[in-house]
């Protein structure tokens, strides 16, 4: 019961996303990952200290922050997106259409991100 309490909780957030997405004319960015990920609080905090990406994802996305508990309907829903490692990033237009899915991995330097 707990791991289906868990999925619709992430398909009302994406439903949720998708739906203020539509109003607001953006995309929807889902940062798949979680709370135990090094590298997905790396990310998140990169995105957020940095002046132009902050605005740039602010202006075009919704964003939703998608928390990956091992949970199979969770990796079936997203097409098996953890095969990117996490976090990975998965771009939904504002129909819902999933558009594009990508990994972080093109943004690491080191030990930690550069958007160079």
């Amino acid at each position: 019961m707990r791991k289906i309490l868990l999925l619709l909780a992430c398909v009302f957030s994406i439903s949720h996303a998708v739906e203020k997405a539509a109003k607001e004319d953006k995309h929807v960015l889902i940062q798949f990952g979680g709370n135990w990920c090094r590298w997905c609080k790396m990310f998140d905090s990169f995105v957020q200290s940095d002046k132009d990406l902050k605005q740039l994802v602010d202006s075009n996305f919704v964003v939703v922050h998608l928390d990956y508990k091992k949970d199979e309907e969770l990796l079936r829903f997203t097409d098996y997106a953890d095969r990117f490692g996490f976090p990975v990033l998965l771009i939904y237009d504002k129909q819902g259409r999933r558009l594009h899915t990508q990994s972080t991995d093109l943004l690491e330097q080191g030990e930690g991100y550069d958007k160079k």
